[in-house]
């Protein structure tokens, strides 16, 4: 009722099976919602620890969520995932690491999405929303009507052993083709307290 979503790719959908990477654009705290509104099977989200609010661990339990440090990156995000893709699930990624800010832009992506698909040869459904809340509150996001446009791009994939660097380069300039908007020069830096789950 409050956010009206139009899809668009409806036809890369068709007869998933995993393992699957969806990599997306980053515009607002729900997108994991919003995309997996239209996704027909379960997708495990990547999400930075500093985004998860003391006492909400239960939620984030249940929806199998792969915590990440953002501050203190360890391996242990990684590992998890691709033990993930390798008994054939989903992992969905922002590969921005944050929201844009301002938005219709690209922040330059991280290489961990290009070291996951190199490592487990898993193909990578890359996607775009738009006209998501300004809200930058998970709550508020939920509570503000948005007129939300999800396109599934293409679902993209690489010969075995390929560098991580150029799975990474081809990921965010297929985005940018499909988007049209500007790639940033740099990411601002992390925010310095998390975003609360309510305001």
């Amino acid at each position: 009722l409050l956010h009206r979503i139009q899809i668009s790719g409806e036809e890369h959908l068709s007869g998933l099976k995993g393992p699957l990477i969806v990599a997306c654009n980053h515009s607002s705290p729900i997108d994991p919602l919003l995309i997996q509104a239209a996704f027909p099977r379960f997708i495990e989200w990547m999400m930075a620890t500093d985004q998860m609010p003391p006492d909400t661990q239960m939620i984030w339990r249940f929806t199998r969520v792969i915590p990440t440090e953002r501050r203190n990156p360890t391996a242990r995000a990684a590992i998890k995932a691709i033990r993930s893709l390798r008994s054939g699930e989903i992992v969905g990624i922002f590969p921005e690491g944050r929201i844009a800010v301002p938005p219709e832009q690209i922040m330059p992506f991280h290489q961990g999405i290009g070291e996951l698909a190199s490592r487990t040869e898993a193909p990578v459904l890359l996607a775009h929303i738009t006209g998501t809340s300004d809200s930058m509150s998970i709550a508020g996001a939920i509570l503000r009507r948005s007129r939300t446009r999800i396109q599934f791009i293409d679902v993209m994939s690489w010969p075995r052993k390929s560098d991580p660097a150029r799975i990474t380069e081809d990921l965010q300039t297929r985005l940018q083709e499909a988007s049209g908007w500007p790639v940033a020069s740099e990411s601002p830096p992390l925010p310095d307290d998390p975003d609360p789950f309510l305001p």
